[in-house]
C-alpha cells in the first residue's frame, strides 16, 4: 500500500463564507456516505474566514482516482464559492490520476497541481 495525502487550498470568494461553509458540508456528508475506502476528509477556513483548505488521506491511487470520479458532479457549484488556488499530493502518482487532477484543478481555477513523490516515513492505517 503506497498511501496519499491530498491537500488543496482555496480562496473563499467575497461573501460567500457562509454558501461555501454549507456547500462543503453536504459535500463531506456526500463523501462519507459514497466513498467507505476513503481513509480521512476534513475541510477547513482560515482565522478570517478568507481561505480553505481540503485535506484528505487515501491508502492508495486508486482511493484518490475513485475520489476524484465520485465528486466530479459535485464541483461544478463551488467554482462560484471559492478559486482554487493550488492541489498539492504526497505519494506517487500516475499520469492517468495527474490528468484527473488537472481536470478539478481547471475546473476550479488553481494556479498549479504538484505531486511530490514521498521518500521515506510511514502512514499506519488500522485495518
Amino acid at each position: 500500500m503506497t498511501p496519499l495525502i491530498y491537500l488543496d487550498r482555496s480562496d473563499v470568494r467575497e461573501g460567500r463564507r457562509e454558501e461555501l461553509e454549507a456547500a462543503f458540508g453536504v459535500l463531506a456528508t456526500f463523501v462519507e456516505e459514497h466513498e467507505p475506502w476513503l481513509v480521512s476528509y476534513a475541510v477547513s477556513f482560515s482565522a478570517d474566514g478568507r481561505h480553505t483548505a481540503v485535506l484528505s488521506v487515501h491508502r492508495d491511487q486508486t482511493s484518490l482516482r475513485r475520489h476524484l470520479e465520485v465528486i466530479r458532479d459535485e464541483l461544478a457549484p463551488f467554482a462560484d464559492l471559492l478559486r482554487l488556488r493550488s492541489i498539492e499530493v504526497f505519494g506517487d502518482v500516475d499520469q492517468e490520476l495527474r490528468d484527473l487532477l488537472q481536470r478539478k484543478a481547471d475546473l476550479l481555477g488553481a494556479d498549479s497541481v504538484s505531486v511530490h513523490p514521498v521518500t521515506s516515513g510511514f502512514l499506519r492505517v488500522a485495518d
